[in-house]
């Protein structure tokens, strides 16, 4: 293993100086920011980023670009050196080279299981403050059943399919007190009207708009901006692709292969601050963008993306994609999380693998969740992508309740 540190003034710099000497296939130990200089206390110190890189070790040495000579130099003594034979025994350079590589591999180690218990105490936050809001949830619910001297059938039933008590109580509430004089009314009818008005229709896009996508790692942002971008049915425009997830070396190669099928320009965008100029360099087109994702802990970084409202205002839409498959307190924390953005729409991915959509209903009639457009179906590009529909969602959960 070879483990380089890298030194620039941004992170995009010092990327690309990374993919120069060790290649594509180069692995991220850690990044940070530091500042260089004399200044009192770093306060007139110069603030750059410095990345900690590794590769894995070929039969040629990693040459470094300065320096062609001095390697040319070192690999034509190496071949200068007389062989040894098994009888012969080890060279006291091999013993030196092997002790070293068993160092790299052990602080290589220590490193990882650092990043692990840095993950587990977010993932243990965020398990605690989905607990408490469980909790929460639960007393509620409590103590409205408890004020009631007989449990509504009808109410038990819909909560027994995984309808939120209070958004039953209110349903058959509201049902029950229509007039229905005029003709009846089911109470599939009074669900589907109220989740109809949290929903929202494919917004016809023209061109010099920016479509972000965000959300937690792993649900779906780079396959759901490939079906938007193909299906193309939020108006007649041109589309461009770029891609903000800069955190891992080659992880923009899918989203790249999908603008060359689409014919579509690509770029990879180093900063926040820079997407301004990309929909000004692509001026008429609807520029979507792909970024990494944000767990507990990128806090700055949401909050980056939230100043740009104040720079681009009507012409930038926020997406929020929310995996149709984690649990319901998961969900809602994601929607919390995301909340300094005002995202103005939800796209929910793989609600094929979903054996209920009463989660995806009890989002939709959240008062502080962004209305839900969009709902994944599937891996295939782009057929696998659907509008919600209200009385589909709203039969989902009434199957056997109504």
């Amino acid at each position: 293993m070879h483990i380089k540190r890298f030194e620039g003034p941004t992170m995009k710099s010092v990327l690309a100086e990374i993919r120069e000497e060790l290649g594509e296939d180069a692995l991220i130990l850690s990044s940070r920011t530091i500042r260089k200089g004399r200044g009192a206390f770093g306060l007139m110190a110069k603030a750059c980023v410095e990345v900690q890189a590794a590769i894995e070790r070929q039969a040629g040495a990693v040459r470094s670009p300065g320096l062609p000579e001095r390697d040319d130099a070192r690999a034509t003594a190496r071949s200068a050196e007389p062989k040894f034979s098994a009888g012969q025994g080890v060279s006291s350079s091999g013993a030196m080279t092997d002790t070293m590589t068993d160092r790299m591999t052990d602080r290589i180690e220590k490193l990882q299981r650092e990043v692990q218990r840095l993950q587990s105490r977010n993932e243990f936050e965020e398990e605690m403050r989905s607990e408490l809001r469980g909790l929460r949830e639960a007393m509620q619910s409590s103590v409205v059943r408890a004020g009631s001297s007989q449990v509504d059938p009808l109410v038990e039933a819909m909560s027994r399919e995984g309808l939120d008590w209070m958004h039953a109580e209110s349903v058959a509430k509201t049902w029950q007190e229509m007039d229905h004089t005029a003709g009846p009314r089911s109470i599939e009818d009074v669900l589907t009207e109220r989740i109809e008005r949290r929903l929202v229709a494919p917004r016809t896009d023209a061109g010099d708009r920016l479509r972000i996508l965000v959300g937690a790692p792993g649900v779906g942002k780079t396959t759901s901006l490939a079906k938007l971008a193909v299906r193309n049915e939020e108006g007649e425009r041109d589309v461009a692709l770029a891609s903000l997830d800069h955190y891992r070396i080659g992880a923009t190669a899918q989203l790249r292969e999908y603008a060359a099928l689409l014919g579509a320009p690509f770029c990879e965008v180093g900063d926040v601050e820079d997407l301004p100029k990309v929909v000004e360099r692509f001026r008429g087109s609807s520029v979507l963008v792909d970024t990494a994702g944000r767990s507990a802990g990128d806090g700055p970084s949401i909050g980056t993306l939230a100043g740009l409202r104040k720079t681009l205002g009507q012409r930038l839409c926020v997406d929020l994609v929310i995996d149709a498959t984690a649990k319901r307190r998961v969900q809602r924390a994601q929607v919390e999380r995301f909340a300094s953005l005002a995202p103005d729409r939800i796209l929910l991915t793989k609600t094929d693998e979903c054996d209920s959509l009463a989660d995806i209903v009890n989002l939709a009639l959240d008062e502080d969740c962004a209305p839900i457009c969009w709902l994944g179906t599937g891996q295939r590009v782009p057929e696998d992508l659907e509008v919600a529909d209200a009385r589909s969602l709203a039969r989902s959960v009434l199957g056997r309740a109504a």
